[in-house]
């Protein structure tokens, strides 16, 4: 069911140790998590089980992986309920905060956490969603240059997906017809594919990717249902666009692909 492979929980920072209990076993089954202050102040950050706890990761830049030094303090553990915070200041458990956590568990027809090694040229990076991506977001893990490791973006929504891409961290519109960063190629269901561009295969740096699933109807009581989808369409100004998802969404992430407007993230 979607309740055992995702949850947003809102908690309250304190700057001490505390647990979260989502309901997911991300300790068994692995995941990640993506944590924001509501009040604007504090900076969007993802944990997983992949890269380990207290490795972190800010969605809004383009700065490699960093650790929080004090091993008592970011996300402390991952857990068969959830997570461990531990004692920070920083932007995943501020006192007094009001703190928004979206929690993915890894799980087929939904969502893996892959890591790999860049070679410089084109590769094939195996994956466990046994259903082709709708949506893959890959980030390097190493590295310092400014500006040469963004958020990369692939969707299935896209007109020649292979070939077009948008960037997690820039408002700008969405790019295309250009195939260094899947190879020109289309993602199967046990492998996407990467090129010869920094931002998804530079040699020996380290990357991470988060892939999510489309449609496939593998949830639920029947096994026949899906949770998840990954839709685009083409609105015209000031109207209306209704989805017909077939299930009650929790969590939208939005972004225009032909001109600049920010990523938008709305949750019930």
């Amino acid at each position: 069911y979607v309740d055992d492979v995702f949850s947003t929980y809102l908690f309250d920072g304190t700057d001490s140790a505390q647990s979260i209990n989502n309901g997911l076993d991300l300790a068994g089954e692995g995941g990640m998590v993506w944590f924001k202050g509501r009040d604007g102040t504090y900076r969007y950050m993802i944990f997983d089980t992949e890269r380990g706890n207290n490795k972190y990761l800010f969605t809004h830049l383009n700065e490699a992986e960093s650790s929080i030094g004090n091993p008592s303090a970011g996300v402390t553990s991952f857990n068969n309920n959830g997570f461990s915070l531990g004692t920070s200041n920083f932007h995943e458990n501020p006192n007094g905060a009001d703190m928004c956590s979206w929690s993915f568990r890894k799980a087929p027809g939904f969502f893996d956490v892959v890591t790999y090694t860049g070679n410089g040229t084109n590769q094939t990076i195996p994956h466990n969603l046994g259903s082709v991506p709708g949506m893959i977001i890959v980030k390097a893990r190493s590295g310092t240059s400014a500006g040469a490791y963004m958020w990369t973006v692939y969707h299935r929504g896209l007109s020649s997906p292979e070939t077009s891409y948008f960037y997690l961290n820039d408002p700008a519109a969405g790019g295309s017809g250009y195939n260094g960063y899947w190879n020109g190629t289309a993602p199967t269901s046990t492998h996407f594919s990467v090129g010869t561009d920094t931002y998804t295969n530079a040699a020996n740096r380290t990357y991470v990717a988060y892939v999510f699933a489309h449609d496939e109807p593998v949830f639920g009581t029947g096994g026949n249902e899906s949770i998840i989808k990954c839709e685009s369409a083409t609105v015209a100004s000031s109207t209306w666009q209704e989805f017909n998802l077939g299930f009650e969404p929790q969590w939208l992430l939005i972004k225009t692909f032909s001109f600049g407007l920010d990523w938008q993230i709305f949750d019930n």
